[in-house]
């Protein structure tokens, strides 16, 4: 047969695209989803969709299979056969270009959208939006024409002069040429999800990712192992196993081409694309076909998003990003995620940002997002960041009163502030008197909003310290020392002196009163802590007004005097009072009666 003759152990196998999976996942896509070149090896040229949905194509162009590519359309994917080229639009509709000899490029009008593509020899095959299967071109062995028991299918694959399909319960069905029992499929293969036709064979792939194939050549398939996408060339397999290793049956993979997303095999060259983005060619390069062009892709991720407080109390936003060839003209994007407000715009090789205007104690999360002409990277997010620069968090403690009058129950009333870590919902309290050790932490309970108050009758000079953990691990001391206050002891001893003048104590003339004591012993009215201090008293007596006078304190001891017109049958008492404090503790000392 003249086609037989002609095209005899020269066709690739291209199946359908890289892997069914994949090419499926894309095509029912709304929009191109994918950040890796979508490669294509055919029978001497190759063509791949970037990630930014663009397609491009080299290698032999003969039939203008590369350059009649229509670069104004967005592509999903694309499927290079021997002499022509198919792809699948954004719009789930199918172009083709290059030789249309035998109506192979020749789109049926009635297509409508598909799903999946695959250009073989000199046929073309799609499924459609419906799971239908649809072949044109070249039908010397009833490659093209589908059989009517068919049903609907997942995945088609045009191999050089046979098709096979994959039906949607996982049934592998070919026709079309069968000189090498490439279309029989075995009746015990059972379930697959993947069908790869070739030139004179045929493989598909289980559910438990081990490749089976049949035809003219009798692959070794067990030693390749688990894989995830299988192609065929024209006398040879190559596989993706499910580490991401590049493997093929008789033909050589270079050793340093590194773990793999994708690979599509030729004629007499195989194409891959590796986990970096990178497209990778060898094999026969008669028509320059494994000379790939070099791919700008949307670029990857962003790897370790981290922010962090520089030795100056800046807040940095670190990242970390490997620039590759594929990156083009790369930049980077931060923003605070709260606001979505852009705070750096970076070049390719600035991976870190000092981010402006923190509010202390607030928490931020900022996310990085990269962009080229191709399109952008995922939107990467740093952990919740709290923003505590050096100032420390701190109690601020206060008594109720400035100087604390003793006996009296006193309150302490404290607030955390500027905190940057949670507080534990506690505090401790301790006291240190004159001469005495530190008592023991007492546990006390926080209000919600972070405050306490302490309440207690505190001896004066007292020392008090207050702390508390937060959340951050740092811990927290205030100290506070109460004031002085006034105070007056029971007197141990006192001296009264009266001495009345020249008018005589009978007549009610002036009388000088006297009186004198150490006022530690005496306890006339004593200023704890202080040697030098001046106090107001009032002498009283019957039938009298108040007079008052003056007690001066020198070192511990003190004295006084006042002259009054005395009255002999009147009594006299003392009461103390500060001119230092507004507090007033008043303390009567015990009645004088004088004798004259």
């Amino acid at each position: 047969m003249v086609w037989m003759n002609r095209l005899r152990g020269m066709l690739l196998a291209l199946s359908l695209l890289i892997s069914t999976l994949h090419s499926i996942s894309l095509a029912n896509a709304a929009s191109p989803t994918y950040s890796l070149p979508i490669i294509s090896a055919g029978y001497n040229h190759t063509c791949a969709v970037t990630s930014s949905g663009s397609a491009k194509c080299w290698g032999n162009d003969g039939f203008r299979q590369v350059s009649n590519l229509p670069h104004e359309l967005g592509w999903k994917t694309v499927s290079a056969g021997r002499t022509n080229t198919c792809g699948i639009t954004t719009g789930n509709l199918v172009k083709c270009w290059g030789d249309n000899s035998v109506g192979q490029s020749l789109v049926p009008t009635n297509l409508g959208k598909v799903k999946q593509i695959s250009v073989g020899g000199y046929h073309s095959c799609a499924v459609t939006e419906q799971s239908l299967a649809r072949c044109w071109g070249e039908n010397a062995w009833g490659e093209s024409t589908i059989p009517s028991d068919l049903g609907l299918v997942s995945q088609i694959s045009a191999g050089y002069g046979h098709t096979c399909a994959l039906s949607i319960s996982g049934q592998v069905r070919c026709w079309g040429l069968d000189e090498s029992n490439q279309s029989r499929v075995p009746t015990d293969l059972g379930k697959s999800i993947n069908v790869v036709a070739g030139v004179y064979s045929t493989c598909a792939l289980s559910e438990t990712r081990a490749v089976r194939c049949w035809g003219s050549t009798n692959y070794a398939v067990p030693e390749l192992g688990a894989v995830i996408e299988v192609s065929l060339g024209s006398t040879f397999i190559c596989v993706v196993t499910t580490t991401g290793v590049a493997k093929c049956l008789n033909f050589e993979v270079p050793s340093d081409i590194g773990q793999i997303e994708h690979i599509s095999a030729g004629h007499g060259h195989v194409c891959a694309v590796t986990v970096l983005g990178a497209v990778r060619c060898w094999g026969e390069n008669t028509a320059h076909q494994t000379e790939s062009p070099v791919f700008v892709l949307a670029p990857a991720a962003p790897k370790n998003v981290v922010v962090e407080q520089d030795e100056n109390g800046s807040v940095i936003v670190r990242f970390e990003h490997q620039y590759l060839e594929s990156d083009g003209t790369l930049s980077w994007t931060i923003k605070n995620v709260a606001n979505n407000q852009i705070v750096c715009v970076n070049d390719a090789n600035n991976l870190e940002c000092k981010v402006p205007n923190l509010k202390f104690g607030n928490s931020y999360t900022f996310s990085v997002q990269g962009m080229n002409e191709s399109g952008k990277s995922a939107e990467v997010q740093s952990a919740s960041y709290r923003y505590c620069p050096t100032e420390p968090s701190s109690f601020q403690v206060a008594a109720d009163k400035a100087v604390v009058q003793i006996g009296t129950a006193t309150t302490v009333r404290g607030q955390l502030r500027n905190l940057c870590g949670k507080p534990p919902g506690y505090y401790f309290v301790r006291t240190k008197e004159a001469g005495s050790a530190w008592t023991p932490w007492i546990k006390n309970k926080l209000s919600v909003n972070g405050g306490f108050a302490t309440k207690s009758v505190f001896k004066s000079n007292t020392n008090l310290e207050f702390k508390t953990t937060l959340s951050n691990g740092q811990t927290l001391v205030q100290s506070l020392k109460l004031g002085v206050s006034i105070k007056t002891v029971l007197p141990l001893s006192f001296h009264w002196q009266a001495t009345k003048n020249k008018q005589g104590f009978n007549q009610g003339g002036l009388v000088k009163v006297s009186f004198s004591g150490d006022s530690v012993y005496s306890g006339m009215c004593v200023i704890l802590g202080t040697t030098a201090e001046a106090y107001n008293f009032a002498l009283t007596y019957v039938g009298s007004e108040s007079k008052f006078g003056y007690f001066n304190v020198r070192n511990g001891k003190g004295q006084g005097r006042i002259q009054m017109v005395w009255n002999g049958s009147s009594r006299i008492s003392v009461s103390c009072t500060s001119s230092k404090f507004q507090d007033i503790f008043d303390y009567r000392l015990p009645i004088f009666r004088a004798n004259f």
